[in-house]
């Protein structure tokens, strides 16, 4: 038995260290097959602060004007850590450029997250003493391969930092079961969660679940851990680059204009068109579903049920919302090992009929397929794709003739330089201001093969997008190869 359960442990080990070391390889590199999304909007913060330009970020200068009505495109639209973290490990370095070193922190980050995910949904299929077998061992493989996928797209957000947090402060539980000591950590994760990204305000709700069930007189409890994390919170507020009250102040403004108390129904209609939309549906209704079978099961040990059904409402609300209401898919990467904890737990702890446990696998393998393809795109990345340090070359052998033009990039186009002075968006400029300026638009962008002869009236200077398709068996496995293609436009 003892030498089964190893083989069973090393099996998971293995698979977590391969695939752990796959997405380090895959962010380090910049590797996406849909692009590192979100990207431009806390990098270079990351690296202007690491170079001494201050925490600002001029690339996005729409979002930075919420944020600092100063029009110095401070970094106040967001809370601060997750830029610091990044910038406290750049260096000035030859041979890898501060983008390419900013992919690398983030694929650490992710790394740590895929171990850290294993080894939770380890510990609780083996609660109560249950052991190991081989249905457990291929669950958890299957999720760890799911959680590639988006943590690759969205590795440049701040909901990679989260989710380390948050995946810290749940795995605490397995080991440290002081009261004290809970509240302490609780309220820590709590506080470097929200001022990473508000999202990490989800976890007051973790927290609320957690005491509900176990305590009787659990508002002794919940009260003191949110003070101390709102007292922490402030404390890491005080000691970042702004004030409390313009970092308060920015975020403030920014949420009002960016989300809305019953979400956006454009938003919530764009994702019906999406496969997302049935996968999210079927999640969520597997969660409602297990969490009524978890209720019935311990009744009778919820210690606080009034809270306890409060708190829970609130979860599953809180997936509808940021899920489905606001179609904010990234946030997936933070409610991810909550998700897969449940269905671990349900799996192998609450009986349950055949079809309702196949259901949870079929589901898992169904997300799993965008890691698959994530993966047998990347060797059409190497050998056809252009790279992060290729692009970057190409396109500073261009820019030396154009001192003072505008850079004008897309969603992924950023990475081509560091000229951040010059840089903006080009969603935040209108068209009768594009002139003097050079035009970048990514092929991921415009997801084509060729770009077209002008934009806007501007021609077409520099062609390199690539015009291959990736096919395995002569099958088109993506509309364009994954990687750094660009096209330039002059508009004089």
């Amino acid at each position: 038995m003892i030498r089964s359960l190893n083989t069973k442990a090393a099996i998971v080990i293995a698979v977590t260290i391969l695939l752990a070391g796959t997405s380090l390889l895959f962010t380090s590199l910049g590797f996406s097959d849909g692009g590192m999304h979100d990207a431009e909007y806390f990098m270079p913060a990351a690296i202007n602060y690491a170079t001494g330009h201050g925490l600002i970020n001029q690339v996005t200068k729409t979002v930075s004007s919420i944020g600092d009505t100063s029009g110095e495109s401070k970094f106040l639209s967001y809370p601060p850590l997750f830029p610091v973290v990044v910038s406290w490990f750049l260096r000035p370095l030859n041979q890898i450029s501060y983008v390419q070193q900013t992919f690398v922190i983030a694929g650490l980050m992710n790394a740590i997250n895929l171990i850290l995910c294993a080894w939770i949904l380890w510990k609780v299929a083996s609660l109560h003493g249950r052991k190991i077998d081989w249905a457990v061992v291929a669950f958890i493989c299957i999720v760890l391969l799911a959680s590639l996928r988006p943590s690759l797209k969205f590795a440049g957000r701040p909901e990679t930092l989260v989710r380390l947090f948050l995946s810290l402060g749940f795995l605490s539980v397995f080991y440290l079961r002081h009261l004290k000591i809970n509240i302490l950590i609780f309220a820590a994760t709590l506080a470097l969660a929200l001022a990473t990204y508000p999202i990490g305000l989800f976890f007051a709700l973790v927290v609320g679940l957690f005491f509900s069930f176990r305590e009787s007189r659990a508002l002794l409890k919940i009260l003191p851990t949110y003070i101390l994390s709102v007292l922490l919170f402030l404390l890491i507020m005080q000691v970042s680059p702004f004030s409390i009250h313009d970092t308060l102040s920015g975020i403030s403004r920014h949420s009002q204009e960016t989300f809305s108390l019953f979400g956006s129904f454009e938003r919530a209609f764009s994702l019906l068109g999406s496969p997302l939309w049935g996968l999210y549906a079927i999640l969520i209704a597997l969660l409602i579903f297990i969490w009524v079978k978890f209720y019935k099961k311990y009744q009778k040990n919820i210690q606080s049920p009034y809270l306890f059904v409060i708190f829970s409402l609130l979860s599953i609300w809180s997936l509808v919302y940021f899920l489905f209401l606001e179609s904010r898919t990234y946030y997936l990467n933070v409610f991810f090992i909550f998700i897969f904890s449940a269905f671990t737990y349900y799996l192998f702890h609450i009986p349950s009929k055949n079809f309702i446990r196949k259901g949870i696998f079929v589901v898992t393998a169904m997300i799993s397929i965008f890691s698959i393809q994530a993966i047998l795109l990347f060797p059409f990345y190497l050998k056809n794709g252009i790279s992060l340090a290729e692009a970057r070359e190409r396109f500073q052998e261009m820019t030396p003739s154009r001192p003072s033009s505008k850079l004008l990039v897309t969603i992924y186009s950023w990475v081509v330089s560091d000229d951040y002075q010059r840089m903006v968006r080009l969603d935040d400029v209108p068209p009768e201001s594009l002139n003097l300026s050079l035009v970048i638009l990514d092929q991921t962008y415009l997801n084509r093969l060729s770009p077209e002869p002008t934009f806007k009236n501007c021609p077409l200077e520099k062609n390199y997008f690539i015009n291959q398709k990736p096919k395995i068996f002569n099958i088109p496995i993506a509309d364009i190869t994954p990687g750094y293609g660009f096209a330039v436009y002059n508009c004089p």
